[in-house]
């Protein structure tokens, strides 16, 4: 009997890290088109009441960090909106656009450029690194909880540098709104290199 349960429970666990797996990549692919709230989704699906609490741990870390990334863009969109502290200026060599950011939305932004007039712009125009970039050079003014949720967004792109620089400012300037020891395991994976177990993220 005891034979047959370890058994089982070995199927059990291998079946559970491939879904892990597979939805691991399909969160993935929805990253990269910056769709975060379909990865989201997708994360969510695999958790039923039958997980168990290791790959439940897993799974729900995996769904903090694309909640993160989420909370970056709303965050960014409403300072665009209310904040003083907002840089509205925008300037993409590589696509020639040059402006002021004029809103912000879940799946793009609009550029008031004063050739072209009104310029709508699909974040899957920007290269990770730029859409990164776009956010934390507008977004002048962030809080230690918003630079935290702006640092594991790094790291869904692959910008650890980027990453340990945030976390670190972070720290600095923490706050009771932020988890010191949540973001201090977080500087920890990245610096060992174990943000993700099961593709290699790259910055481009």
């Amino acid at each position: 009997r005891e034979r047959l349960e370890y058994e089982r429970n070995l199927a059990r666990e291998k079946k559970e890290r491939e879904l892990f797996a597979k939805a691991s990549q399909e969160a993935r692919a929805k990253v990269l088109e910056y769709a975060f709230s379909k990865a989201l989704g997708v994360m969510r699906e695999v958790v039923t009441g039958e997980t168990s609490p290791g790959m439940a741990a897993r799974v729900n870390a995996r769904i903090r960090e694309l909640t993160a990334a989420i909370n970056v863009v709303k965050g960014w969109s409403t300072s665009c909106q209310e904040s003083r502290q907002f840089k509205k200026e925008f300037r993409n060599e590589r696509l020639s656009i040059y402006g002021t950011v004029n809103l912000i939305t879940v799946s793009g932004l609009q550029v008031k450029s004063g050739g072209s007039g009104i310029i709508t712009l699909d974040f899957k125009q920007l290269l990770p690194r730029e859409f990164c970039e776009l956010i934390r050079s507008t977004w002048v003014k962030m809080e230690p909880q918003e630079q935290f949720n702006y640092a594991i967004l790094c790291c869904e792109f692959g910008l650890y540098e980027e990453a340990l620089a945030e976390l670190d400012a972070a720290l600095k300037s923490a706050d009771g709104k932020m988890d010191p020891e949540l973001a201090k395991s977080y500087r920890k994976m990245i610096s060992e290199g174990r943000y993700t177990e099961f593709e290699e993220i790259e910055a481009q």
